[in-house]
């Protein structure tokens, strides 16, 4: 299908059902000069050709939920360029630890109900590369079924803007940062404008951080108050918190 579009930079395509597309076929010498493709919703079948992955100038990759689609990610002798990257709700397998050693360039990582795989495939442990990312400011992670605390001081969060981790079952308390930069404390995330904590199994109080965040303007967050029963907390304005 694509074979022809020699010079083609972008393809955009949402909610156009390609369940009859051959993936192997279609994809196969696919221009080189691809920067952009996006495939959301599509109702892709099949297994997607692991070539795509290696073209040159591809920044931008979306296959957001397309269910059926099955495969893997290059897990040798492979660098890419991608800086935006949105696998959820696929079942193309990830070896995030070696993804974060080669896409060096990631600004924003979707990877919401996705199958790991790999030597570090375990959670937490493969969270630890993800600091690798210096770029990112964007991630994605909910619906994974991680579990135990919550992960962030395996991340970057002070250039963080975007942060979902609903639909997991972290436990406890959310930790506390601290309010300096000094090597030995997590800077505050003064930069993160959304936040997703709903559906865990978090407890405790809301963090004073949270309130002080300059730019968060919406939190959702679920939280166990009574230690029988689950009970949403939606917060539309952090500055309420304060009052």
């Amino acid at each position: 299908m694509l074979q022809n579009f020699t010079n083609l930079r972008q393809l955009t395509l949402q909610n156009v059902n390609m369940s009859n597309v051959e993936l192997l076929t279609s994809f196969t010498n696919i221009s080189s000069s691809l920067e952009l493709l996006y495939l959301w919703d599509c109702g892709l079948q099949g297994k997607f050709p692991e070539n795509v992955f290696r073209l040159p100038n591809l920044q931008q990759l979306i296959l957001y939920k397309n269910y059926d689609v099955i495969g893997s990610m290059p897990t040798f002798n492979w660098s890419t360029p991608l800086r935006y990257l949105d696998l959820s709700f696929t079942q193309i397998s990830v070896d995030l630890p070696y993804l974060s050693t080669t896409a060096k360039s990631l600004q924003s990582l979707g990877l919401s109900n996705c199958s790991f795989t790999g030597s570090s495939s375990s959670y937490p442990e493969m969270l630890t590369n993800l600091t690798q990312l210096l770029q990112l400011t964007s991630l994605d992670l909910s619906h994974n079924n991680f579990g135990g605390q919550i992960p962030l001081h395996y991340l970057n969060l002070h250039q963080f803007i975007y942060l979902g981790l609903s639909g997991n079952n972290f436990v406890g308390e959310i930790p506390e940062f601290s309010k300096t930069s000094n090597s030995s404390q997590t800077p505050l995330p003064n930069h993160l404008g959304t936040l997703y904590l709903s559906d865990n199994l978090l407890s405790g109080p809301i963090p004073s951080w949270i309130c002080s965040l300059p730019l968060l303007k919406f939190s959702e967050m679920l939280m166990d108050v009574s230690n029988a029963h689950m009970t949403p907390y939606r917060i539309t304005s952090v500055s309420s918190l304060l009052n």
